[in-house]
């Protein structure tokens, strides 16, 4: 059954929290109301939005927006581990009433609205995209090598891991269809190709072991958000531990990565010029791959959708077929 959180034990983990973020020991909830969500997710998880006001001691007060999300075990015991750690995530609470449900369970987090703005993409002068390059590599610095019992490993069946199998089925039923296949059907073959080669990039990286850590893995603009005007790294749903070349072509373009390779140096982990940027260009193959589900979807609906998003459909094939 799905644990609820309401009445006293709401207000007593939004008092929490709260006392936690604002370092108040006398902190005070005068009322919790729901928000309508702005955003449902596509990682299958309920999200409920909650907006709080609060008192403390020496006459503080405020209002503040928390998100309750009715995480898996794993990314409760990832948020868990990442706020022991300090790095670059929303501040997280997980009710003793959680405890070790196997089952999804209340997590509460502040509700980040704002997100870096787009053009950070591809600006390395951006201060907000240096915080990210610096928050990534520390988060995966801190955590290489050291693979929990409760974490799957991106080599280990990569196809479920990955979530490259969607992308597959969806490949098929187009191809089903006859003005696909006189249009993309040249790809089929370069497609498989691309896969493969895919699958021994992660088992090879798997096997040398040293760039292996915590991953997001789903690491697209819209997982991260800004809290307290920094950068933090959201929705660990789809988290793994594999190469960390995978965290970042969703997101840097290679100018951007480089401060993400500097930043990785500084936390203790060095990587040659030469082989990071030839390991970035090809976990791109992973980017294309993975994505290119949501333009084959589109494609099948045809009419506007696929007019509004078949650019996203080409850009991710010509990331399946060469990287980044």
């Amino acid at each position: 059954m799905r644990q609820e959180l309401a009445g006293d034990a709401l207000h007593d983990a939004c008092r929490q929290l709260l006392a936690r973020i604002h370092q108040l020991t006398d902190l005070r909830i005068d009322s919790v109301r729901d928000l309508p969500v702005p955003h449902q997710g596509a990682s299958g998880a309920e999200v409920r939005l909650v907006r709080v006001r609060w008192r403390g001691g020496g006459g503080a007060q405020g209002e503040e927006d928390l998100a309750i999300k009715h995480a898996s075990l794993k990314e409760r015991r990832i948020l868990q581990l990442l706020n022991d750690q300090g790095q670059a995530v929303p501040p997280a609470l997980s009710p003793a009433s959680s405890g070790q449900s196997a089952g999804r369970a209340p997590l509460l987090m502040p509700f980040a609205r704002s997100r870096p703005m787009d053009r950070i993409l591809g600006d390395p002068c951006v201060p907000t995209t240096q915080h990210a390059a610096r928050g990534l590599a520390q988060l995966h610095a801190a955590n290489r090598r050291q693979c929990p019992a409760w974490l799957p490993r991106a080599a280990d069946d990569t196809m479920s891991r990955l979530y490259l199998q969607a992308t597959q089925d969806e490949w098929a039923r187009c191809m089903d269809a006859a003005a696909f296949r006189q249009e993309y059907g040249q790809y089929d073959r370069p497609l498989r190709e691309s896969l493969a080669r895919l699958l021994d990039f992660v088992a090879a990286l798997d096997e040398e072991g040293s760039c292996c850590t915590l991953l997001n893995s789903d690491l697209h603009p819209d997982h991260i958000r800004l809290f307290g005007g920094q950068p933090v790294f959201i929705d660990w749903e789809q988290a793994c531990f594999g190469p960390l070349y995978l965290d970042l072509v969703n997101y840097f373009t290679l100018e951007t990565a480089m401060l993400y390779r500097d930043a990785l140096a500084e936390a203790g982990f060095a990587i040659p010029t030469a082989a990071f940027m030839q390991r970035y260009r090809e976990a791109g193959l992973f980017m294309g791959l993975r994505y290119l589900e949501v333009g084959l979807v589109n494609w099948q609906a045809g009419g506007e959708v696929w007019l509004q998003g078949r650019w996203f459909f080409h850009y991710c094939l010509a990331m399946a077929l060469g990287g980044r």
